[in-house]
């Protein structure tokens, strides 16, 4: 008998992906880079996943923010829309709680996952995190890049997919002899968003198509429109 799957979106940064996944582990995932957005590669990595899921896809789960705006979603309208068209369950995941979870830790450390949230901002959350244990120590919340900083004293490791320009930025923001310890994630945050849509969607009824909403920390009237009809 051939493995049920789930599809994992995550759109919620500049780096983008789907995957493919049984419940014992991940069948097949796909990669991009927002250009400008996560449209055009999100629909052609979907239909492709989609073809090779054929009818063994029973669920969707999302990561639904924090995030950009557009980005957090594009990813969500995209899930539902696949959702309720083949009356399947729709999984939506925290993505910080994502990143924590996709670490390579297996003894517990405190972590401070950070997404990109342009402007010299990040989206970060605390958690402790080794092996299965991914344990929030706060609620997520958008930070200048010296709060978050502040926040990493001690012995925590600053989680994420930075570029080298934004860990210059982050160092630049450290005292005197000290240094930030990065960790980066080992796969696309999309695979850890279907493990985690497994480990929920024996609970839900369904329904969580409808009602599930993103997760927003700054509202969307915070960044205007480049071009087009809303240009300011």
């Amino acid at each position: 008998m051939t493995a049920d799957l789930i599809l994992g979106i995550d759109t919620t940064s500049r780096h983008g992906s789907a995957s493919l996944a049984t419940a014992a582990g991940i069948e097949k995932t796909i990669e991009w880079r927002a250009s400008p957005s996560h449209t055009v590669n999100l629909q052609r990595a979907g239909a492709a996943l989609l073809e090779h899921a054929g009818d063994r896809l029973v669920a969707v789960a999302v990561a639904a923010g924090p995030g950009g705006f557009s980005s957090v979603r594009t990813g969500m309208a995209y899930a539902k829309g696949i959702c309720l068209a083949l009356d399947i369950k729709l999984s939506a995941v925290e993505s910080l709680t994502a990143l924590a979870a996709s670490l390579p830790l297996m003894e517990p450390r405190r972590v401070v996952a950070a997404l990109d949230a342009g402007r010299s901002s990040l989206f970060a959350r605390e958690f402790e995190v080794g092996g299965a244990l991914v344990n929030p120590l706060g609620d997520a919340a958008l930070l200048s890049a010296i709060d978050l900083v502040a926040l990493t004293t001690g012995d925590a490791l600053l989680a994420g997919a930075f570029d080298e320009a934004r860990r210059l930025e982050l160092e630049a923001f450290t005292g005197d002899g000290a240094s930030l310890q990065f960790i980066s994630p080992v796969h696309p945050l999309a695979e850890a968003v279907a493990v985690a849509g497994w480990a929920k969607i024996g609970e839900m009824s369904g329904r969580e198509v409808r009602t599930a909403v993103p997760t927003y920390l700054r509202a969307p009237g915070a960044t205007l429109p480049k071009r087009g009809w809303g240009k300011a």
